[in-house]
C-alpha cells in the first residue's frame, strides 16, 4: 500500500522559526522556508529538526542538518540577529558542511578531503582514499589500475573495471547516473558531480565548464558557489574552490580535460614526438624545448597538434619512418603550406641546419617536373632556362628588394614561366620542327597571338 502523501509544513516552520527571527515577517519567513525545503518532505524533516534539536540556529549544537544550514544561511542574509551560522569543525568557516565528523561535527567538503587523504599504499601520495582492502587504503587512480577492481559486467559480460557492485555488477561503460533534482538549477537530470554537498546535474556542470562573469565580484571564472540563488565564484560564496586545474590552479579558462590547455602543454608535445618507448628522440628534443617555451596561445598549439597534416609528418619523424632531411619532408608531405611551415619550425628550433626554405622546395618541385618531360633536349633547355636566367633573376631580386610580396610569389612566377615555355617547346615539336628551325613570324603568333612584325623576304 503506497504511503499517503505529505502536508505542506511551511506553516509549522514558520511557527517554530518566529521566536528567534521575530525582525522579520512571516510572509517572508514563508518564502524563505518554502526557497530552503521546496517539497513538503524536506519541510517535514526540518520541522523534526527544529523540535529535536532546540537552539540549533542560536549555536548550541554542533551537528546541524544541511537543510537548517541553508535556513540559517538565509536567515541571516534576511537580517536575524539572534542566528548563529554553524561553522566547519576543522577549518571554522562558516559555509555549507554536507559530512559528519567521527566526533558529531560537522565538515566542509575541502575538509573532508584533507580528512580522507592519506598515503596511497601503492604510489605512496597522499590523496583521497577511493578503497579500503585489508587494511590497506587505495587512492582513485590506483584502485582503478588494481586488478580487483575489474570484474564481469552484469549488463554487458565484459571484463572491465566495476564502479557498481551492489545491486548488480556495473562496469563503467555501462553506468549510468541516476537522476535527481539538481541542486543549483532545481530541474530534474542525471547526477555529474556532487559540489559542496549538492548534486549538480550535467546540464549545469558542463555550464560551470565555462569562465563566466561573477555577478558579484566580476571576475570571469567558474562560478561554482550558490548565493542569493545565483551562481557565483567560490570566493564570493565562501565555498572551496571546485574544478580548478589540478596543474597550476586555474580556474578562468575552458577545459576539455582535467587539465587546462597550458598544463596538458607538456603533455600533447610528449605524446606527439615520443617514440614506441616514450622517449624523445635527441634530435627532435630542440623541437620539443621550443613548442614549449616559443608557442603563443597553448589553445591553437592544441589545435594544431591534433588536426595538422603536419602533426602527421611529426609522428612519423617521432617514430623513425620518415628520415630527418628536408628532401624527405618535402615529398612526404606534399602541400606547399604544409612544408613551408613544417621546415620553417624545424629550422627555426634547431632541429635542420640553416636552409632557404622556399629554395628547397623550388628545386625539389622542379627536379619532378623536369622528370615529367619527355624528350630530354627540352629538359636540357628547361634546365639550363631556370638556372641562367630565371634563378638569377630572383636571387637578385629578392638580395635587392625587400618587397611585401612573399618569398614563395617569386617562385609561384617562376613555375608559371617554366609551364609556358614547356607548353611552347610542346608545340614546336608537334609541327616538327626546333627551336632553331621554327619561324620567327610563327614563333611570335604562338607568343602573342599576332603578328609583331612584317614578314621579310628572308625569313623561312
Amino acid at each position: 500500500m503506497a504511503k499517503p502523501p505529505q502536508e505542506p509544513r511551511v506553516a509549522e516552520v514558520v511557527g517554530l522559526v518566529r521566536p528567534i527571527a521575530p525582525e522579520i515577517s512571516a510572509e517572508r519567513l514563508a518564502e524563505i522556508v518554502a526557497a530552503v525545503a521546496p517539497v513538503p518532505l524536506t519541510q517535514r524533516l526540518l520541522e523534526l529538526a527544529l523540535i529535536k534539536q532546540p537552539g540549533v540556529l542560536e549555536g548550541h549544537h554542533r551537528n546541524v542538518p544541511v537543510t537548517v544550514q541553508d535556513l540559517a544561511h538565509a536567515l541571516v542574509d534576511a537580517g536575524a540577529a539572534r542566528v548563529v551560522l554553524p561553522t566547519c569543525a576543522s577549518c571554522g568557516r562558516a559555509v555549507r558542511m554536507p559530512h559528519k565528523t567521527p566526533n558529531g561535527g560537522r565538515h566542509c567538503s575541502r575538509c573532508e578531503r584533507n580528512a580522507r587523504s592519506v598515503a596511497c599504499a601503492s604510489c605512496g601520495r597522499v590523496r583521497p582514499a577511493q578503497r579500503t582492502i585489508d587494511g590497506q587504503r587505495y587512492c582513485r587512480e590506483c584502485w582503478r589500475a588494481d586488478p580487483r577492481s575489474f570484474g564481469h559486467c552484469s549488463r554487458c559480460g565484459q571484463h572491465a573495471t566495476i564502479v557498481v557492485r551492489r545491486p548488480e555488477v556495473v562496469c563503467l561503460a555501462c553506468y549510468t547516473a541516476p537522476i535527481k533534482t539538481c541542486g543549483l538549477c532545481g530541474e530534474q537530470g542525471r547526477v555529474a558531480m556532487h559540489l559542496n554537498g549538492r548534486r549538480v546535474c550535467a546540464r549545469c556542470y558542463y555550464a560551470m565548464r565555462t569562465p563566466q562573469p561573477c555577478p558579484e565580484c566580476g571576475r570571469k571564472v567558474f562560478l561554482t558557489g550558490f548565493m542569493n540563488d545565483r551562481k557565483v565564484c567560490a570566493d564570493c560564496s565562501g565555498t572551496p574552490v571546485a574544478m580548478a586545474c589540478p596543474g597550476c590552479g586555474s580556474i578562468e579558462e575552458v577545459r576539455k580535460h582535467h587539465l587546462c590547455v597550458e598544463c596538458r602543454r607538456p603533455i600533447a608535445i610528449q605524446q606527439l614526438l615520443a617514440d614506441g618507448a616514450g622517449k624523445i628522440r635527441d634530435e627532435l628534443q630542440p623541437l620539443a624545448q621550443y613548442l614549449i617555451t616559443h608557442h603563443g596561445s597553448a589553445v591553437s598549439l592544441e589545435r594544431w597538434l591534433h588536426k595538422s597534416k603536419c602533426a602527421a609528418v611529426l609522428r612519423e619523424l617521432a617514430d623513425g619512418f620518415l628520415p630527418l632531411t628536408a628532401e624527405a619532408i618535402i615529398t612526404r608531405a606534399r602541400t606547399g603550406q604544409s612544408v613551408a611551415f613544417l621546415l620553417s619550425l624545424l629550422v627555426r628550433s634547431g632541429v635542420l641546419p640553416e636552409l632557404d626554405v622556399e629554395v628547397a622546395r623550388f628545386g625539389h618541385w622542379l627536379n619532378e617536373w623536369l622528370d615529367g618531360i619527355d624528350h630530354p633536349e627540352d629538359r636540357l633547355i628547361l634546365r639550363r632556362y631556370c638556372t641562367w636566367e630565371l634563378l638569377r633573376s630572383t636571387r637578385s631580386f629578392r638580395a635587392a628588394s625587400r618587397a611585401a610580396s612573399s618569398p614563395a610569389a617569386g617562385f609561384q612566377r617562376q613555375r608559371s614561366a617554366l609551364k609556358h615555355c614547356a607548353a611552347l617547346l610542346h608545340e614546336v615539336r608537334a609541327q616538327r620542327e626546333t627551336v632553331v628551325t621554327f619561324p620567327q613570324r610563327r614563333l611570335d603568333t604562338l607568343l602573342n597571338g599576332s603578328l609583331k612584325r612584317p614578314e621579310f623576304v628572308g625569313d623561312s
